[in-house]
């Protein structure tokens, strides 16, 4: 209820720009080339696959007071609903307790709070990756809420090597899948918008906003600052992006923790995207539950709610603790791998260690 009363009379301005998107897929109007947006200077575009506003346009049947509200109040479903999850997977007999008390306590962190402030959908994205990985269990419908996830936002993507890593070939087929398909609907239902996103306005990052901004915490929004020449920029940002992203699959692909793995390839999509606003780090909520109901990490979770608490992102507090993290499990793994014995190699033992499938948090 206080939740509801906070934002009920605030202007989120983003969840408009979905409604207007949805309202020009209706009348027929360009999604992108002269797309009108709230009344504001600048305008804001429509950044999102035609998909997204035909889902979009379902805001057009709630009147406008209630628009604001309901959204809100999905949202914490959806975060609930996160944190239930997960805890599920640490202490499952403490998943009920502690996955709403995770949930009202997530309100006080930045990304959750910017995500409010503006109607973003992170939460619901959100949602559907940690359902996919966590809930589903029949392996025929595994992948189809990360591809739908990734129709929406392209962001989602990233997770389908999660299932790479983890050697789920299904569930990354099925991901690609249902992403293209829906593409494909695209195309089907409005051919004009979807070429102009496809080919030209998702070409260009600098349609969402200015990168140099201290709200973009990724490698590319680190770079920006530097001012650096667009051409050494976009380099320097590639190879660092694509060292970030290899580390994570090897990562993801040795832990034997499928929350670990899932959380390693959400740090990795975040810091190698060209644009992680603030709201997009709402996956610093799963992390922390993870933290908290895991007996031994509280240095680790004091650290980890501590950067996102608290709004210091104009130091990059968001970046440099993943590079740090990740750093850190590389290095760790590394000694494991290097502490490790050397397998037998008598007669009748294989000198190739015998794999071993991956197993859940519990």
């Amino acid at each position: 209820m206080w939740l509801l009363v906070t934002w009920s009379g605030h202007y989120p301005i983003d969840l408009d720009v979905y409604r207007l998107g949805g309202l020009a897929w209706l009348e027929g109007r360009p999604l992108y080339v002269g797309f009108t947006g709230p009344p504001l200077d600048p305008q804001l575009p429509f950044t999102y696959p035609p998909v997204a506003a035909m889902l979009f346009s379902g805001l057009t049947l709630v009147p406008g007071a209630l628009q604001n509200p309901l959204t809100v109040a999905a949202g914490f479903v959806a975060l609930t609903a996160v944190c239930v999850a997960v805890a599920g997977e640490v202490r499952p007999g403490l998943k009920w307790t502690a996955g709403l008390l995770s949930a009202i306590g997530a309100l006080a962190l930045d990304p959750v709070w910017t995500t409010y402030g503006y109607g973003q959908i992170n939460l619901f994205l959100l949602a559907l990756v940690v359902a996919d990985v966590v809930l589903v269990k029949d392996e025929r419908f595994r992948g189809v809420l990360i591809g739908v996830a990734a129709a929406i936002k392209l962001t989602p993507a990233i997770f389908v090597l999660y299932f790479v890593a983890r050697r789920d070939w299904r569930a990354a087929i099925t991901t690609t899948v249902t992403f293209a398909g829906l593409a494909v609907a695209g195309f089907l239902v409005a051919p004009g918008d979807s070429l102009q996103y496809w080919l030209h306005s998702l070409l260009n990052p600098d349609r969402i906003g200015d990168m140099s901004l201290s709200t973009n915490q990724s490698i590319r929004g680190v770079l920006r600052g530097f001012g650096l020449a667009p051409g050494a920029e976009t380099l320097l940002w590639a190879a660092l992006a694509a060292v970030v992203v290899a580390v994570a699959v090897l990562l993801a692909r040795r832990t034997r923790d499928d929350l670990v793995a899932l959380f390693v390839v959400a740090g990795a999509g975040l810091l190698a995207s060209p644009v992680s606003w603030l709201h997009h780090w709402v996956w610093c909520v799963p992390v922390l539950v993870f933290l908290a109901l895991r007996g031994n990490a509280w240095p680790a979770f004091a650290a980890v709610f501590l950067v996102f608490v608290t709004r210091l992102h104009e130091f990059d507090t968001y970046v440099w603790l993943t590079v740090i993290v990740l750093g850190a499990l590389a290095c760790a793994r590394g000694r494991a791998d290097r502490c490790s014995p050397t397998p037998a190699t008598d007669r009748g033992t294989s000198a190739t260690p015998v794999a071993r499938p991956p197993v859940r948090s519990r």
